[in-house]
């Protein structure tokens, strides 16, 4: 067979950064065994950082293939080729069906979603942004589209009329105490490993087996108001296409926020308090992120309470609700998140002032663009659904004091439902949710 090639287009090779990981892990383990406190820790991190500060990322290709059939396939042609092919990927699904049920099995599946592609149905986040559609106008320049997916999330999470972060001095760390070796394995023991990285050096190869007692002896004095250098309050933006194939216009990206595994470390301290007000003193028609709920537990009472009201012959108006950017758009200050915070008795004073001081350091970055957010809880954070829940539960309060039950309110996250029993009363609680 011969081809006649009459042109030859360049693919297009996008070389992209990534942290390094092999780095990140050795370095955390050095300094993990070399040092005798927290304190200590952060000073070898910090200056590791330094000294090594260009090898932190490192290029690779976009794309990425294995050859392995196709180093099979140039050894021969014909029918002996389609016969390789096929006892290769017999090969191929026979260990990965061994796999699938061996502790293995997510490994499986990922290979089942390259081959089958179960897992693209409608899938919208397919890619990551390197163009945006300005009009008719496509911006391909790497800073150029780094500076217009910063500039749309900066118009939500950055408010000049509530006071910018930059414009104040940072909020001290408090002097929480000490943790005992068994408080600080109960703690980290809530942090989900295998994450994406930042670039301070630091491995969730902390938090492994092998690892875990020495990390809880070091750190349990992590809350005694020890400096904590702001490189590793600079979180990483990761912007995925949600137009995907096509070209995305400047807003139409998922932003995906990756934090420091200290960062969730810090916040760990504040877990035990929040799970404490989910339980017993949160609203009761809220169910997300509670402990020993889900959904689950709404759609039980939903269709059990209009099952009930056909049965009287009432009409239900049903009033659902889907917050747009709802995580992104909370108030820290004026009467909001903080203010919420310590009036409901959810955490104590010093326990608030270690969630502000870490908000006070958050930086978003992307390339060389930057921006402290004064608006919104933390993307990736391990409390930040939490928050939410207690700031957006004044809604549900609200409703109940003008009239409504518990069991015509139902929340999950920020998805709620309002049930009401005239259109009189359905206009009445969209006043009250504008409000």
């Amino acid at each position: 067979m011969v081809w006649k090639v009459n042109e030859i287009s360049v693919i297009e090779r996008r070389q992209i950064r990534v942290v390094n990981k092999e780095l990140a892990r050795e370095v955390s383990l050095w300094a993990l065994n070399s040092s005798c406190s927290s304190k200590e820790f952060l000073e070898k991190v910090k200056d590791t950082n330094i000294v090594l500060k260009n090898e932190v990322y490192k290029q690779i290709d976009q794309r990425r293939f294995e050859r392995k059939l196709f180093k099979v396939l140039v050894t021969s042609d014909g029918n002996l080729a389609n016969d390789l092919t096929i006892k290769y990927w017999k090969e191929v699904l026979k260990e990965n069906e061994r796999l699938r049920f061996s502790q293995m099995s997510r490994q499986a599946f990922e290979l089942l979603g390259k081959v089958y592609k179960y897992n693209e149905y409608e899938k919208r986040d397919g890619s990551l942004v390197t163009k945006v559609r300005e009009g008719d106008v496509i911006i391909a320049d790497e800073k150029s589209v780094n500076k217009e997916l910063m500039k749309h999330l900066m118009s939500i999470q950055r408010d000049p009329d509530r006071g910018l972060y930059e414009d104040q001095p940072l909020i001290p760390f408090p002097m929480l105490g000490s943790s005992t070796v068994d408080e600080m394995r109960e703690m980290l023991g809530i942090i989900t490993t295998h994450k994406a990285l930042t670039g301070d050096l630091i491995s969730d190869v902390l938090l492994s087996v092998e690892n875990i007692e020495r990390t809880c002896e070091i750190f349990k004095d992590f809350w005694n108001a020890i400096p904590i250098d702001e490189l590793h309050f600079r979180n990483r933006l990761v912007a995925l296409n949600k137009k995907h194939p096509d070209i995305p216009r400047r807003d139409q990206f998922r932003p995906i926020i990756i934090s420091s595994l200290l960062i969730k470390v810090l916040e760990a301290r504040l877990v035990k308090p929040l799970r404490d007000y989910m339980t017993h003193h949160l609203h009761s028609s809220q169910v997300g992120f509670v402990p020993e709920m889900d959904i689950f537990v709404n759609l039980s009472r939903l269709f059990h309470y209009t099952h009930k009201r056909r049965e009287r012959r009432l009409r239900s108006f049903l009033l659902f609700l889907d917050f747009s950017s709802a995580y992104n758009t909370v108030l820290h200050e004026k009467l909001k998140l903080f203010d919420l915070l310590s009036e409901k008795s959810v955490l104590t004073s010093l326990e608030v002032q270690l969630s502000k001081a870490i908000y006070s350091r958050n930086t978003i970055e992307l390339g060389e663009e930057s921006f402290k957010p004064n608006v919104g809880v933390a993307q990736g954070s391990i409390v930040s659904p939490y928050l939410f829940n207690v700031y957006a539960e004044d809604m549900l309060l609200g409703l109940e004091k003008e009239g409504w039950r518990g069991d015509d309110l139902y929340g999950y996250a920020d998805d709620h439902l309002v049930v009401s029993g005239s259109i009189i009363q359905l206009k009445r609680a969209i006043e009250i949710v504008v409000r």
